[in-house]
């Protein structure tokens, strides 16, 4: 198992595996919101499960500095993300922040949002012009494949090609 998928998300929660069996098709995996056990179909669990990025992950795709996503999150501007913590047992004092394709979607959502610079006469807003697209978020957690369109002028596009399943 790839170790990106050691930590996922089923329904909209953040799980931990646990243990694989795939002769009977079983998936042991520890939910964190209510500290349990769950199991789940190794078959589903290969279709469904929502691919979970660490902090630092979520903000080189967002192509932004973690530091400046964190202070999104203490003025209160976009929701936390789901935390994990140790499961051996110690004093609950680490915990890992894991970004969900919704939570990037919606932190994309604020960053396009946010004017930079000085303000405008007009009062129109002027984005970050590195952001990536939604479609370019979309493309990651759903690892499809890139494929770049070239213009006349050199410059190249990226377009997406869609997962095969």
């Amino acid at each position: 198992m790839a170790k990106s998928r050691r930590f996922f998300f089923w329904q909209g929660k953040i799980h931990k595996v646990l243990r694989i069996n795939r002769p009977a098709n079983l998936v042991d995996a520890f939910r964190f919101e209510d500290r349990k056990i769950v199991t789940i179909l190794y078959t589903d669990f290969r279709q469904n499960a929502g691919k979970a990025l660490r902090h630092r992950e979520a903000a080189k795709l967002m192509r932004l500095n973690p530091d400046t996503i964190n202070q999104y999150i203490f003025d209160g501007k976009i929701p936390p993300p789901q935390k994990t913590f140790a499961l051996d047992g110690t004093a609950q004092r680490g915990w890992t922040r894991w970004w969900s394709e919704e939570d990037m979607l919606r932190l994309h959502d604020f960053a396009i949002s946010q004017h930079r610079g000085r303000p405008r006469a007009d009062g129109k807003i002027t984005p970050m012009q590195y952001l990536p697209s939604r479609a370019e978020i979309v493309a990651a957690f759903n690892e499809s494949q890139r494929i770049y369109l070239r213009t006349e002028d050199g410059t190249e596009i990226p377009l997406f090609r869609a997962k095969k399943i």
